[in-house]
């Protein structure tokens, strides 16, 4: 393993053991409002035992976590801003799921595609690919995020 791997992994195992860690302060919003019904959550869940499914993206980095009441974008202090959204019907098409949400101000697609998918940086295998469009109603911006994610054990 070279040095800039070893770097990326290590980067990346700090990332991941930081998602769960509910103490974390400084410049971050310690609650999340966005959705439609303008609910206020907590930024993580606690457990595994809170959701079912779990992806993260890097460039910029990113997570998902979906559990059975909503689903949670958390954007590591970058644009947009961190949103919980109530958790859609799943519209499902062979391989992939796909949930399609809508706040006051933005239009919310995540895909989950079963297909094996490797982060960029850490290179470890996931079981699904991870797509999140996210459109502002105010123009016709469309902002993509790519990574990879797994379903967990509960």
């Amino acid at each position: 393993m070279n040095f800039k791997s070893a770097i990326l992994l290590l980067l990346t195992i700090v990332f991941l053991s930081s998602c769960n860690d509910k103490t974390r302060t400084g410049n971050r919003p310690e609650k999340i409002t966005e959705p439609a019904a303008e609910e206020t959550v907590a930024a993580q869940p606690e457990s595994s035992d809170d959701y079912f499914f779990k992806g993260i993206g890097t460039e910029p980095f990113w997570s998902i976590t979906i559990n059975d009441d909503s689903i949670l974008l958390d954007f590591m202090n970058e644009e947009p801003e961190d949103m919980r959204i109530p958790l859609p019907e799943p519209e499902e098409s062979g391989n992939t799921i796909r949930y399609l949400s809508e706040t006051t101000s933005k239009i919310i697609a995540v895909t989950l595609t079963e297909e094996n998918c490797s982060d960029s940086m850490s290179d470890l295998t996931y079981s699904h690919k991870v797509e999140i469009e996210i459109k502002n109603k105010r123009d016709s911006e469309i902002i993509s995020f790519r990574g990879c994610g797994n379903y967990v054990s509960r």
